[in-house]
């Protein structure tokens, strides 16, 4: 929760917005709940939950698609197991995913213990409809249908863009790169990427935009 937009952030939307030309999607792993606080007052499309949930603008939330979560039992087993194990973690749960957040837990111990983590999820993953992603200081199990590259299917099958821009940090965002082929895509951060271009930081990031802003 402290990764908050800030107002600068907020103002920064708005004047994007604010040109009839542009429209914003906005597609996070956070809740949907957590977005509507956000931005719910802001007109931008948004999609939460790495896709599950979507609002396009004038809407109310929908759902794409109705999941099961019976094989979360075993996954949290083994997840609060490791937990024991690595002071500083802790898991996170949401409708379609469990994840394990390992931000704060010693990185030698983290090195030490992932890949026993990774073997013990995939030795109980079976024919569950699921896959194993890892994240930025986050391992995360999650409903396979659901990921941020099908959400954008919601926005571009009906339409006709002269210009898509897609951008993201995370591994989650890949999804999006490879689903968007045609569109100037940007790995904002390091890492291996789909995307076409790459800036460093969320600041190199945010000049792009205040660029856009700027052009009629």
């Amino acid at each position: 929760m402290q990764a908050a937009p800030n107002r600068s952030l907020k103002a920064l939307l708005s004047k994007l917005i604010a040109n009839p030309k542009h429209e914003v999607v906005i597609i996070s792993g956070r809740d949907h709940e957590t977005l509507d606080m956000w931005f719910g007052h802001m007109d931008v499309n948004l999609v939460g939950d790495h896709g599950l949930w979507y609002r396009k603008i004038g809407h109310q939330w929908k759902k794409t698609i109705n999941i099961q979560s019976e094989w979360k039992r075993s996954i949290r087993h083994v997840l609060e197991m490791y937990v024991d194990r690595m002071p500083g973690s802790f898991i996170e749960e949401k409708s379609h995913s469990i994840a394990l957040h390992y931000r704060q837990a010693e990185p030698e111990m983290v090195s030490l213990k992932m890949s026993e983590i990774k073997d013990a999820l995939f030795s109980i993953k079976g024919s569950t409809p699921i896959e194993i992603q890892q994240g930025n200081m986050v391992l995360e199990v999650k409903d396979q249908r659901v990921n941020k590259g099908n959400a954008t299917r919601l926005f571009i099958n009906d339409e006709d863009y002269d210009f898509m821009l897609v951008a993201g940090d995370d591994t989650t965002d890949e999804d999006m790169f490879k689903a968007l082929p045609e569109a100037f895509s940007i790995k904002i951060g390091f890492g291996e990427t789909a995307a076409k271009h790459r800036v460093q930081s969320d600041k190199d990031f945010r000049k792009i935009l205040k660029e856009l802003t700027e052009r009629k």
